[in-house]
């Protein structure tokens, strides 16, 4: 982070590709419980332009913090120390950052609006394991398919579901023309 201890400091995550982040959690040292560090936190999709999505500058826990970054679409997480409230270097002993990827070669996945788009999809459904087969779903979330007996048809569901089971996404399955 620092080379001499002086604010602020900072270090840069590259998750590998872009994630949808949920929560961040921040392990830093305590120094014997009586240290407590600033800071705030950006994302970006690019590695250069920046973006701050959460303000812990008046900050007084200590610790592991969770916080939210809701949803923050982020390949790189930026963490700036800007002060503690006694003299050293800033240090976390571990970052973890909580989300989703959802990306697929064959169907055009569109983000903003939550859909997963079909060139088609046969009157009689298509196989939950060939569409699964095209999907790739990244990340700690985990999912569910909400479909009719086994098979995938249009309106049908992939919802996205953070590490207590609770839905923060779902993605429409539809087609050009049902979108």
């Amino acid at each position: 982070m620092a080379v001499d201890g002086t604010y602020p400091q900072s270090i840069t995550i590259d998750l590998g590709e872009p994630y949808y982040v949920g929560n961040l959690t921040l392990q830093w040292d305590t120094k014997g419980g009586n240290r407590h560090y600033m800071y705030y936190v950006e994302v970006s999709e690019d590695g250069t332009n920046f973006r701050e999505v959460l303000d812990k500058r008046s900050n007084t826990a200590m610790g592991t913090i969770t916080d939210s970054l809701s949803m923050a679409k982020a390949r790189y997480i930026r963490i700036t120390a800007t002060g503690c409230n006694v003299t050293g270097w800033a240090t976390l002993f571990e970052i973890q950052a909580d989300g989703y990827s959802i990306t697929s070669e064959k169907y055009k996945i569109d983000n903003d609006n939550k859909l997963i788009i079909l060139d088609e999809i046969p009157d009689a459904g298509l196989a939950e394991g060939v569409f699964m087969d095209n999907l790739s779903i990244k990340g700690n979330y985990s999912y569910t398919v909400n479909l009719s007996s086994g098979w995938i048809n249009d309106g049908n569901t992939v919802d996205i579901l953070d590490l207590e089971g609770n839905k923060t996404a779902a993605y429409r399955i539809c087609t050009e023309d049902t979108k």
